[in-house]
Formats: C-alpha cells, structure tokens, sequence
C-alpha cells in the first residue's frame, strides 16, 4: 500500500475514533445509553428503545432533587420533612437522599416523583417537572413536584 494511502486511512480512523470518544464523553457516566450514528443516534432511539433501562440515571435526579428543595427552602433546608415517589426502582436514587427524605410507594403520599423518561411511571409527565437528566438534549430522568396535587 502506498504511503498517501495509508496516511489517509489512519486519518480516517483518527477522526472515526476522535468523534466517538466525544461521544461517550458527552453520554458520561450513561456510555450505555449510545447508540449508532446510522440509526439515528442517541436522538433517534428516544421513543424507540428504553434508555435507561438499569434506572442509574435516577441518582443525578435524586441529587438534582435535594439541591432545589435546598434552594427553596434556603436556611431551613432539611428541617421540613418530604415524600419522595421514585418509579421504577429506589434503590439507585436512595443513597443520594438526607435523611429529611422519605420514600414512599404512593405517589397520592409524595411531595415529589422522580422517574426515567421510558418507564412506567411516564404518566407523571403531566404533573410538573421541576428538573431532568439529560444527555445530548434527550431526557433520561425527570423530577417533577407532586406537591399541587393533592
């Protein structure tokens, strides 16, 4: 093979590699949630294919979470107890939450809901969200405020 032609490949492969460690840059700490360009990419799979199907992007809503009722409740933060729903599983987002928080199994009970954007709990997208986890413009998880609800 001659040396221009060999250069070019290792071009392309330079840029082939370039782009998809931008890639998973852009998707940390979800590198599993990628999908291929050709089929559309992250974007195209929305809707399509549940993202976050092992539900860990439920502890960067979890912290997302504490950091606004931090925020709301200013100095007071953590001496008013809340309900928090998190659909499908808990077990991701608990560690995240002080102990002010408290899980329940009923979301008629809960101050706040977090949930994956594919899961079964999407009907609580029309309550209203208050933060998201996202990647490349594509929700993962929401958190939404249950609180006007009841």
């Amino acid at each position: 093979m001659k040396k221009p032609v060999r250069w070019a490949m290792w071009g392309v492969m330079g840029v082939w590699l370039v782009f998809h460690i931008g890639q998973m840059a852009a998707l940390h700490p979800y590198e599993y949630v990628y999908f291929n360009p050709v089929s559309g990419g992250l974007k195209g799979a929305q809707g399509r294919f549940e993202l976050d199907d092992s539900s860990h992007s439920l502890r960067e809503a979890a912290a997302r979470l504490v950091e606004i009722v931090r925020k709301e409740e200013g100095a007071s933060s953590g001496k008013k107890g809340h309900r928090v729903f998190v659909c499908p599983s808990p077990f991701s987002a608990a560690p995240e939450f002080p102990p002010s928080m408290r899980l329940t199994g009923k979301p008629g009970e809960a101050d706040f809901g977090l949930f994956t954007a594919h899961s079964l709990c999407s009907f609580m997208k029309n309550w209203k969200v208050i933060g998201r986890v996202e990647r490349m413009g594509v929700p993962l998880a929401y958190v939404v405020d249950l609180r006007g609800r009841r």
